[in-house]
C-alpha cells in the first residue's frame, strides 16, 4: 500500500486551509501568479515563513510532510511538533524552480495525536522572496516505509 493523503494546502482561491502566521507580517500572502497560487513571503533580511498548524494524527502511525518551495537564495528551514524538538533543521539549496522536499517523521512515541505542527523557512541574506506551496501531510503505512 502506497502512502496515502492525509492533508493538502495548496492555497488555492486564497485559501490558507487551516496554517496560521506565527508572526504577523502583512507581505507574506497568498499570491496568485501565472495560474498558480502560493505563498510568498517579503523579501530582504525579512524574508521569513513562519507557520503552522494544529493535527489531530492517528496513533502508532508514520507520516510524511511535503512541500514545494523556491528561493534565489539558500534558505533555512526548521519543521517541528510546537513545544516540541525539530524533526528537520536543514539549509536549502537555492532553486529558482519549484523544489520538493519530503521529511518523514513519527508520532508513534508520543502519548497525545493532538499535536501542532510549525514550519520555518529563513532567508539568511538579503535575498529574494520565499516562495512555498503544495503542503501535503501523507500517512505512511509500515509496508511502504522499506519500499522508498
Amino acid at each position: 500500500m502506497a502512502e496515502q493523503p492525509f492533508d493538502l494546502t495548496n492555497f488555492n482561491d486564497f485559501n490558507w486551509n487551516g496554517w496560521a502566521k506565527r508572526i504577523t507580517d502583512p507581505n507574506l500572502r497568498i499570491v496568485h501568479k501565472g495560474g498558480n497560487y502560493y505563498l510568498e513571503s517579503s523579501a530582504g533580511y525579512f524574508a521569513f515563513i513562519f507557520i503552522d498548524k494544529p493535527f489531530l494524527f492517528e496513533p502508532h502511525t508514520d507520516y510524511a510532510l511535503r512541500f514545494d518551495y523556491r528561493s534565489a537564495a539558500r534558505v533555512a528551514a526548521s519543521i517541528s511538533f510546537w513545544n516540541g524538538p525539530a524533526f528537520l533543521s536543514v539549509t536549502l539549496d537555492a532553486s529558482t524552480s519549484w523544489t520538493k522536499i519530503t521529511v518523514p517523521f513519527s508520532i508513534a512515541d508520543r502519548p497525545d495525536q493532538s499535536m501542532l505542527i510549525s514550519l520555518r523557512l529563513a532567508d539568511t541574506s538579503d535575498g529574494p522572496p520565499i516562495d512555498l506551496d503544495n503542503l501535503e501531510i501523507l500517512s505512511v503505512p509500515p509496508e511502504s516505509k522499506t519500499k522508498r
